[in-house]
């Protein structure tokens, strides 16, 4: 039996992301290809359409969670593109079918992205080096359940690799 590919969910900013978090997010997205997972994402915005940038440009996979249900919007960067019809509701599909999640910045949206992870029991990746709302809780859990600290990377590079051997450690 052919093992499944991990699949790295990459969250953050929509509308008040700065080319940092672009440029963050898109190369997140191409180091996910490089290493054979599979992109997710949220199939809108500046953050996850960087990512999903990136992993295309390394000829690699990205799933879109869209939050609307019109096919002919969706990104041509998006291999794959799950049309909802359930709006911001999907953020909680991300969060489940993820093995793991890098947070690229981000606000309320990525915050909730985050806490559905958290109570799933995934790793969440923190990219510190861009401004988030989940960059004070590195090291931290999100609540006095405990469930799973936040880590934090300092580079895209790292960011993945800790989510892959995040990924393998839950296998186990």
């Amino acid at each position: 039996m052919t093992p499944r590919k991990k699949i790295i969910a990459v969250i953050g900013h929509d509308l008040h992301a700065k080319e940092e978090h672009r440029i963050a997010a898109e190369k997140v997205g191409r180091e996910i290809a490089k290493r054979g997972a599979i992109l997710l994402c949220g199939g809108r915005g500046a953050v996850p359409l960087a990512a999903a940038r990136g992993a295309e440009k390394e000829g690699g996979i990205s799933v879109g969670i869209l939050p609307d249900s019109k096919k002919k919007d969706v990104p041509a960067c998006i291999t794959i593109p799950i049309m909802t019809g359930i709006g911001f509701a999907r953020n909680q599909v991300i969060a489940h079918t993820a093995n793991a999640v890098i947070a690229v910045g981000g606000a309320i949206g990525t915050f909730t992205e985050a806490a559905y992870s958290y109570f799933d029991n995934k790793p969440v990746i923190v990219l510190e080096t861009v401004e988030g709302i989940l960059n004070d809780k590195v090291g931290k859990y999100l609540d006095n359940k405990k469930i799973v600290k936040l880590i934090g990377a300092k580079t895209p590079e790292e960011a993945v690799e800790i989510a892959l051997n995040e990924c393998v450690k839950k296998e186990d």
